[in-house]
């Protein structure tokens, strides 16, 4: 976190320079076809005015990897024919990843996190690419392009629903990664209905001490879990981690061990109160703020 509060350092710095910015100095919104329009007034003013950048800048892609087609994605889009075109089964759950800062769909923690869910069930695994908007030394105008993000992942998110006749919403799991965690908030407050949101390590620079409707919050799914490094009562389950988030969620998926977690930093026994953390989180009762510790290497679940 140190070094992603460097480049905010360095990048409000450089916000001058910023073309985009410059030329959106005095706007107070932007609208964009099918996802709606996108204000820096409060609370929106978290990214220091930047407005997101349009959809066609962003170039969101969508890539499909079933049991049927684990190493060779499909492409989606919001057209239903490419979607009734490929391995899309509504009646399967469907678990998004999206990467964060300067990330991809092709980074290798994506590719095992997928290989790992397509492991353990039978489900519909998108990548969520969006590194056109987010590969930029800009974080400030990384942060505003989340919202258009997250807007666009909702149209794929109701399309895909309409496509599986209205039954596929609960079954939907958005998993984010820093940036990616907001991403996945945005598009669960857009699609009423969306089962789950996991977010592994959410970004804290410019997201800390902002309203919910700003950053993931519980209302923005059924059942919202974090796994982090600053527990705040902000989550139905809240887990503390490290550094190593994305690689305790990813052997979570598949363990027989599964990362028994606890009400208060020293407990070791809870009776009932305990919650696992990762891809078992209980999506029913207990709630709040969850720790354990792990080990130093793999396996890391201490049973």
């Amino acid at each position: 976190m140190k070094s992603l509060s460097g480049v905010l350092l360095v990048c409000y710095c450089m916000a001058v320079c910023d073309s985009w910015w410059v030329s959106t100095l005095f706007k107070r919104r932007v609208c964009y076809e099918e996802i709606g329009c996108f204000e820096n007034t409060s609370p929106f003013n978290n990214a220091l005015s930047f407005l997101p950048r349009s959809p066609s800048e962003i170039d969101v892609m969508y890539h499909l990897f079933t049991r049927n087609n684990r190493d060779s994605h499909q492409t989606l889009t919001t057209n239903t024919n490419t979607i009734r075109s490929s391995n899309f089964n509504g009646d399967k759950a469907t678990k998004f990843i999206i990467h964060g800062y300067l990330g991809n769909a092709a980074n290798p923690w994506v590719t095992n996190m997928k290989d790992a869910i397509l492991q353990r069930e039978d489900a519909n695994v998108i990548t969520v690419d969006w590194s056109k908007g987010a590969n930029q030394a800009n974080y400030v105008q990384v942060v505003a392009n989340t919202r258009v993000v997250g807007a666009l992942l909702s149209l794929l998110m109701n399309t895909l629903d309409t496509v599986a006749n209205g039954s596929s919403l609960a079954r939907m799991h958005l998993i984010g990664y820093s940036l990616g965690a907001h991403v996945a908030g945005y598009a669960g407050e857009r699609t009423l209905g969306t089962g789950r949101i996991t977010g592994l390590d959410p970004a804290g620079p410019l997201f800390k001490q902002t309203s919910s409707n700003v950053r993931l919050d519980p209302s923005d799914a059924l059942f919202v879990d974090v796994i982090h490094t600053n527990s705040n009562e902000l989550f139905h389950g809240d887990s503390c981690s490290h550094s190593r988030v994305l690689t305790l969620f990813t052997e979570s998926i598949n363990s027989n061990c599964q990362f028994p977690s606890y009400p208060c930093k020293r407990c070791t026994n809870c009776g009932n109160g305990c919650a696992n953390m990762g891809y078992d989180a209980p999506q029913g009762n207990p709630r709040g703020d969850f720790f354990l510790s792990t080990n130093s290497q793999h396996p890391f679940c201490i049973a």
